[in-house]
């Protein structure tokens, strides 16, 4: 038998391949209107296709759940159009998405986050299509028969005779745009609040456990770790109360304990793998910000100046070069305290694992706790719940990030909760000025945010949904706001401030994971806000700079709003006020040299 050259077959694979790929090619530019936006090929349909980047579980599926039903209205048939959705992996969005726009093929509806060039309001503007002319009007998809039966006359009433975006939650707000004043995007879904999920069967286990060794004597390491050596918390009435439960921890001090005595039980039972929380580099987004607010709130007055509603970098680092504050502030402090001791419980190398890995440790029960979004709540109940081998699938459940109760450390630097208000709305779905048929991308989105139908798309997808009177799934009604609590503008964050906020978030990292301790971090931050080429001179600089860009691009569109034809209309006017008071407030950058002023009136303005 002839023996087949492996060149050869590698040469006609290649060549089939190649073949295959040109057909497919084609193929999908006739779909998709020769690689254009939705343009319309003689004798197909006008195609609406919907770039995004949420590949969780259930997402893609609800999604196209909707778009089949709107594909089969009778008027969407009648016009030949279709939806189909263009799902990107999140590491790529960015790049496919900012070079489509440029080169004008992006798809007509776009998922306008993950880019930073469509962060610039500028930018927005330029490559997505202003929204007001459609918000204030009424969707036509809550009215009449597309409305659920069994909702009351009231909320029929009130559906099918409000703004479309006054049927939102939130009012919209999270399509708005302040610089452009004008909504540029249309949420259609919610996370909700970050919350701490926790694997009920070993909360059960470890509990049994801590009530056995609490009665030993002498008391076991783990247990003089926590009441001594960390003084997490003082062993009273309520603590012993809650120990004599089933219950996960209800407060910093007792999660805390827990963790120390999950290290303990995992070491007895010989479970290398288990952990107490599961962790990577994408928690450190979550877990530092959730506390810094808590215990910073207290530095408010001394920080926020002006009043104006918010802490800017100028007023941070500006207060303290006037000795508003000093670095070892009490409650600052108490925050990096708290950070500090969490990598404890951290798997080890948990700042080079990425995010699925720290969710695949906790769905295969080696670690009791896991904090994340509501976004990954359904892909974390499934994988737990329906794991193939019973011995390791377990319930899951949600609480929200533990506090200190009184007697527990740092209690006394306490204030209070943020409150969850406007957290979460998200998927801000925006129209391509490069779209041909943006009045059909327009009647989309109105379909996929009616009542009806976002009610089910969130059901089936297993997020919030955005609309006023839906109901959530029962598994993500923990992750619905909590209103009451502090305002979260009133974050003193020292990583603000372009590069020297870069620099200090680079320390604290550092810090986080045990490569310095917090005198040492201290006296590096004292160094970097000092430093007279990146520090707190250069932060008040870069500050006036950026108000004078943003001052004269309130003044370029309030330009464009009074010589529009309906610029003191009802509807314009209030944008145009919004316009004038926004540049006003920005004064051209000479707001800052006032605020510098204020703080220092005995030093000039740094100019470099």
């Amino acid at each position: 038998m002839k023996k087949v050259n492996a060149n050869t077959a590698g040469v006609v694979l290649l060549a089939l391949a190649f073949g295959f790929s040109v057909l497919r090619y084609q193929n999908l530019q006739r779909m998709l209107g020769e690689g254009t936006a939705g343009v319309d090929v003689e004798g197909g349909p006008k195609v609406i296709r919907v770039l995004h980047w949420q590949l969780e579980p259930g997402y893609r599926e609800a999604l196209q759940d909707v778009m089949d039903e709107y594909n089969q209205l009778p008027h969407v048939k009648a016009e030949g159009v279709r939806v189909m959705q263009l799902p990107i992996p999140e590491r790529v969005y960015s790049q496919f998405l900012n070079v489509h726009l440029i080169s004008g093929t992006a798809p007509d509806i776009c998922v306008k986050g993950m880019s930073s060039m469509v962060g610039n309001s500028s930018a927005l503007a330029r490559f997505f299509d202003p929204m007001s002319e459609f918000v204030g009007e009424p969707n036509p998809y809550n009215q009449g028969d597309y409305l659920r039966e069994d909702l009351s006359s009231e909320m029929k009433e009130l559906l099918s005779t409000l703004p479309w975006s006054d049927t939102f939650t939130d009012g919209m707000v999270a399509g708005w745009d302040e610089s452009n004043q004008d909504y540029f995007a249309v949420p259609v879904s919610s996370w909700g609040a970050i919350r701490v999920f926790y694997n009920r069967k070993l909360v059960a286990g470890i509990k049994e456990f801590m009530r056995e060794q609490w009665k030993q004597e002498p008391a076991p390491e783990w247990k003089t770790e926590a009441l001594e050596t960390f003084s997490f918390l003082e062993p009273n009435g309520e603590f012993l109360s809650w120990l004599a439960t089933p219950d996960a921890p209800d407060s910093l001090g007792r999660l805390l304990v827990f963790c120390e005595a999950t290290l303990a039980y995992a070491q007895e039972r010989g479970q290398e793998k288990l952990v107490p929380i599961s962790a990577s580099n994408y928690q450190l987004g979550q877990f530092a910000p959730e506390y810094r607010l808590p215990f910073t709130y207290s530095m408010v007055d001394a920080v926020n100046g002006n009043r104006d509603g918010g802490i800017s970098s100028v007023e941070v680092f500006g207060s303290w070069q006037a000795g508003k504050w000093p670095l070892d502030d009490p409650g600052l402090g108490a925050f990096y305290d708290i950070t500090r001791v969490f990598p404890r419980y951290f798997p080890a190398g948990f700042l080079g694992l990425d995010r699925e890995q720290a969710h695949r440790r906790f769905v295969l029960g080696n670690a009791v706790f896991l904090a994340t979004g509501g976004w990954d709540a359904n892909s974390i109940f499934v994988g737990a719940r329906e794991h193939s081998d019973p011995d390791v699938a377990f319930d899951v459940g949600v609480m929200p990030y533990p506090m200190p109760l009184p007697g527990e450390r740092w209690y006394e630097q306490y204030s209070g909760k943020p409150t969850e208000a406007g957290k979460g709305l998200g998927v801000p779905m925006a129209i391509n000025k490069q779209s041909q048929n943006k009045e059909w991308a327009v009647d989309f989105l109105r379909f996929l945010t009616s009542h009806r139908v976002n009610e089910r798309f969130n059901e089936i997808a297993a997020w919030l949904p955005v609309i006023v009177g839906a109901e959530p799934v029962e598994a993500m009604k923990p992750f619905q706001a909590e209103m009451d609590g502090l305002p979260p503008q009133m974050n003193v964050n020292l990583w603000l401030g372009g590069q020297l906020g870069t620099l200090i978030r680079g320390q604290y990292l550092l810090y986080f994971a045990g490569g310095i301790d917090l005198e040492e971090f201290r006296a590096t931050v004292k160094e970097m806000i000092e430093n007279p080429r990146y520090g707190v001179d250069r932060v008040w600089h870069d500050q006036r700079i950026s108000n004078r860009d943003r001052s004269r691009q309130y003044d370029r569109a309030l330009d464009v709003r009074i010589l529009a034809d309906d610029a003191f209309g009802d509807q314009s006017l209030g944008r145009v006020v919004n316009l004038f008071e926004g540049s006003l407030l920005l004064r051209d950058g000479k707001g800052v040299e006032l605020e510098h002023h204020r703080l220092l009136p005995d030093q000039p303005f740094p100019e470099f």
